[in-house]
């Protein structure tokens, strides 16, 4: 009896023996199959180096934005000109000499009927050389102002300069809705200027006969470029 239980016994421990062997046995495995599951876990998270957005097309894993792009702020107290302005100022200047060329000056008038926006470009380059003497910023540069000044531009007018010019800018208008330059003295619509006209005659006689005149050959000149009449028939 003692024997039969010995060898049961003995027949337990050994089967007890085998499976924890193959117990351990199996450990090294579980662990590496662990491990080499939470790498490809933890892999599976990381970005592209090379491309931190290269997930961002549905590739997989988590995108990385990047941060916006600031844009590039003007220069304080610097006016730059575009090519496009640059372009502009060319075509002006180009109109400007073909003007000249045709009245024989650059003093174009504000309210110039064949071209009114070279008018108020003109009276714009004088402003913007007022800019310059007073330190203020211009888009007049170095070279623009040579450009202009080659071809005899006035760029300061006298009191009565100015006025003379307005009153000449009215007889353009006059002519261009009436076909002609004969003001009547008495015109209702515009006396100062029908009694303009009328001195402009009165001008050019003292011219004529060698007297005092305010009427200079400019004037004269500019006169004659829109038909006026010196003489009224009676």
């Amino acid at each position: 009896l003692h024997q039969y239980q010995y060898q049961q016994k003995s027949s337990s421990d050994q089967e007890l023996n085998e499976e924890c062997s193959s117990a351990f046995a199996s450990m090294p495995n579980m662990h590496k199959e662990e491990a080499e599951a939470s790498t490809d876990k933890e892999v599976g998270k990381m970005p592209s180096q090379d491309h931190p957005k290269a997930n961002s097309d549905g590739g997989g894993g988590d995108s990385v934005d990047l941060p916006p792009t600031l844009p590039s702020l003007p220069v304080k107290g610097v006016r730059t000109n575009t090519s496009s302005q640059r372009n502009a100022w060319d075509r002006k200047f180009h109109d400007l000499l073909e003007f000249k060329q045709q009245h024989g000056h650059c003093d174009v008038p504000q309210t110039y009927a064949p071209n009114p926006k070279l008018g108020l470009w003109v009276n714009k380059q004088r402003m913007e050389q007022k800019n310059r003497e007073d330190g203020n910023i211009s888009t007049l540069t170095d070279e623009r102002l040579e450009r202009l000044q080659s071809i005899g531009f006035r760029w300061a007018k006298r009191r009565g300069q100015v006025r003379w010019d307005e009153k000449y800018d009215e007889l353009i208008q006059y002519a261009a809705k009436l076909g002609n330059c004969h003001v009547p003295t008495k015109f209702k619509e515009n006396t100062a200027l029908g009694r303009w006209v009328s001195t402009q005659r009165a001008e050019y006689k003292k011219f004529r006969k060698g007297e005092k005149s305010s009427l200079t050959a400019e004037k004269m000149q500019r006169l004659d470029s829109i038909g006026f009449a010196w003489f009224m028939a009676l």
